[in-house]
């Protein structure tokens, strides 16, 4: 089976982002990846440079971002990774971040409205440690504080969660992140 990362920064990435574009394609080739995703924090701004490096290298580029999702005013921000499947998936990807500058509150921010209006040719994935599904799961954020034991009612909120962003994001087009990471 062959290995595609999904989940990467570089360092167009705000806080957290390591390694040039041509760096990261240029593992992606030495580890034998036929694709490799960006996916910055916020921003499409390493998308051409990716699309550049990968043809240089013969890897497919696929284009996405680490959006920031919240609710009107609020400062509190949680992850959702976004990849185009296809043409129209990179225009929606565009229209969610013009639309998240217009939302911008502390931080280029995505509405839930903004994703059930344009998902599109999108394929989600549920997010890193600072997503709403693990927020949900394990506190963090404006969730609590963190946790390591599950109860019951972080379980169905988690549940309920996976659904409702599974019916925005149809057809088998959300997808559960797997990612290590300490509590």
């Amino acid at each position: 089976m062959d290995y595609v990362s999904l989940h990467n920064h570089s360092t167009f990435s705000f806080g957290d982002g390591y390694g040039t574009v041509p760096e990261h394609v240029g593992r992606a080739y030495e580890l034998g990846m036929s694709h490799l995703a960006l996916t910055e924090h916020g921003n499409v701004s390493s998308w051409v440079a990716l699309e550049k490096a990968c043809k240089t290298m013969g890897i497919k580029p696929i284009f996405g971002i680490e959006a920031y999702v919240g609710v009107p005013k609020e400062q509190r921000k949680t992850h959702m990774i976004l990849l185009a499947s296809n043409q129209v998936g990179l225009q929606n990807i565009n229209r969610i971040v013009t639309q998240s500058w217009l939302n911008f509150y502390r931080f280029l921010t995505v509405y839930f409205e903004d994703l059930e209006a344009n998902n599109e040719g999108i394929i989600a994935l549920s997010g890193c440690s600072d997503s709403i599904l693990s927020c949900t799961l394990f506190g963090g954020k404006f969730f609590g504080p963190k946790v390591l034991e599950l109860d019951k009612g972080r379980v169905q909120r988690a549940i309920e969660t996976v659904e409702r962003y599974a019916k925005v994001f149809d057809q088998g087009r959300y997808f559960l992140e797997c990612q290590r990471f300490p509590l």
